[in-house]
């Protein structure tokens, strides 16, 4: 397009057969590429800060220099599928097709050692992965009796860590039928 010429934007765009919006209108090809980097930006900051929202995440863009505003933010992130990780609402509810396990030990004093242990299992976050680690504890004199690390989660890594106890533990029989039925559901 000729802009010191003496007709018109209109009749030039007559003469090319285009419409004049096609001649206002701007390209959004840099938008893509400001998009992508824009995405790096945000995408940095929450792996820094997970809990925070497209509120924070724009303030933060704002301190390191490269101010993201608040609708840009937000509609990053939902395009990436991203948000911010807290609690939901009822999250620690019981949903209806859960089944509840009854608490054994209501009713029960703990006097003695060997009387009642106790399983957990946790993960540890590695460089490589993740590793898992199950800890079987005695409830009473609050000592770990045994413990097994696997980096996965299986039912045979969990039942080792009962077999490979040592022989000069005292099994109660409470404790073994019990432990023995869910053992066996676990693996069945």
């Amino acid at each position: 397009m000729i802009d010191s010429c003496a007709l018109s934007i209109s009749h030039q765009c007559e003469l090319l057969g285009k419409s004049r919006g096609w001649y206002y209108h701007k390209s959004k090809k840099g938008k893509k590429g400001q998009d992508i980097k824009d995405s790096k930006i945000i995408l940095e900051i929450l792996s820094k800060y997970p809990h925070y929202g497209y509120r924070k995440v724009s303030l933060e863009s704002k301190e390191i220099g490269l101010y993201i505003k608040e609708k840009r933010t937000r509609r990053l992130m939902y395009k990436m599928g991203v948000c911010a990780i807290y609690p939901k609402p009822n999250s620690s509810r019981i949903s209806k097709g859960d089944y509840k396990y009854p608490y054994l030990l209501k009713d029960m004093a703990i006097k003695r050692v060997n009387q009642v242990w106790a399983t957990d299992i946790t993960h540890i976050k590695l460089s490589g992965g993740l590793a898992y680690l199950i800890a079987i504890l005695d409830i009473y004199s609050r000592k770990i009796l045994s413990w097994e690390i696997s980096n996965t989660m299986d039912t045979q890594f969990c039942i080792s860590a009962f077999i490979l106890r040592p022989k000069n533990w005292t099994v109660k029989r409470k404790y073994a039928q019990i432990e023995s039925k869910q053992i066996k559901r676990l693996v069945l």
